[in-house]
């Protein structure tokens, strides 16, 4: 994929067990925009390449305190999740632009550091995303707030 543009956002929320385990759940939108050389209908053409993945996910998860207010955390999603591909940049000659729709099992793996600060949490996640086959890594600023019910 040439010229390739991507984003992605993850809400989750965490239901705390004790000190150290808790209940996590994330909601990802992962957006991705692209176009490449290719021949549509015998001209030369930038031909698009576009993806959209989707995940809903519940799992367990670990905080390992560092030190004062700083964690480490790991967990482990899964959950139905969907994926949308347009376009095959392996296909360069095209009379047809293919798609491929997913929806089904799918996973996430997030290792994160956070801080906790006089009331927001914030911090950086490493996700990986299991959708439909297709492992897709993203990088994520988070922040966090408590909520005492």
């Amino acid at each position: 994929m040439t010229k390739k543009i991507g984003w992605d956002y993850n809400l989750g929320g965490r239901l705390i067990l004790n000190e150290k385990w808790f209940l996590g759940t994330i909601i990802h939108g992962g957006f991705s925009r692209g176009r490449y050389d290719g021949i549509y209908a015998s001209e030369p053409a930038k031909i698009r390449h576009n993806r959209d993945a989707f995940l809903f996910g519940i799992g367990p998860g670990y905080a390992h305190t560092l030190s004062d207010g700083l964690r480490a955390t790991a967990q482990l999603l899964g959950g139905w999740g969907s994926i949308e591909t347009i376009g095959n940049p392996k296909q360069k000659v095209v009379d047809e632009i293919e798609g491929d729709t997913f929806k089904g099992f799918s996973a996430a793996a997030v290792v994160g550091i956070e801080k906790e600060l006089n009331g927001p949490t914030v911090g950086v996640n490493v996700t990986t995303h299991y959708i439909d086959g297709k492992i897709m890594p993203s990088l994520n600023l988070k922040i966090g707030f408590d909520f005492v019910l």
